[in-house]
């Protein structure tokens, strides 16, 4: 099979103005099923300097939820839980949470592994935090044990997994420099995302 890219011209037709009915959207999180909380919290609290803005347990479900992300400079989570919540559901103004989708028990099934989307079948790929130096973040997080998955080499980008296997992207934006910039490995930036 001959694979081309669909030209950006071509893909620039396919957008629609957007309806007047989302002019207020925003995206507030996304959704992964975790096996352990006690060890996702800890990585991403640890690692990767999230904090914990909320958990919602649902007894009838048998389910807690709970979400994690970045706060602003001197913002702080409220410790009251239907603050927590307001704090949560009203995020337009900071940046998107993750959800961690926890099934109770789950934590002790040690067979139990989750698809991360970067095997077959090939599906959801990553999620991507930016940050000051792609290099210096891979040493760091290599010495608490945390899986490389793709070193920087100096690209600007790295690629670590999570206790669920899911992977997250250090991106370096600096470092990357701006379109047509001649450092910018295009052919390894290629090979990374189809790895």
């Amino acid at each position: 099979m001959d694979a081309k890219p669909i030209p950006f011209e071509e893909v620039e037709r396919w957008v629609k103005p957007p309806p007047p009915e989302t002019k207020t959207y925003s995206f507030h999180h996304t959704c992964y099923r975790i096996k352990d909380p006690r060890v996702t919290v800890d990585f991403y609290s640890r690692v990767l300097g999230m904090k914990l803005i909320a958990t919602l347990p649902l007894e009838n479900l048998k389910t807690t939820m709970y979400f994690m992300g970045y706060t602003e400079e001197g913002e702080t989570v409220p410790s009251d839980f239907k603050e927590r919540m307001e704090f949560l559901l009203h995020r337009k103004q900071h940046t998107p949470v993750i959800e961690f989708l926890h099934n109770w028990g789950t934590e002790n099934m040690s067979d139990l592994k989750l698809h991360d989307g970067n095997k077959a079948p090939k599906g959801y790929s990553h999620i991507c935090v930016a940050v000051q130096d792609a290099d210096a973040e891979i040493k760091r997080v290599a010495n608490l044990g945390v899986r490389v998955i793709k070193e920087s080499g100096g690209q600007g980008y790295a690629f670590i997994e999570d206790p669920d296997g899911y992977w997250v992207e250090f991106l370096d934006g600096d470092r990357l420099g701006s379109p047509g910039d001649p450092n910018i490995d295009i052919t390894e930036m290629k090979a990374a995302i189809g790895f």
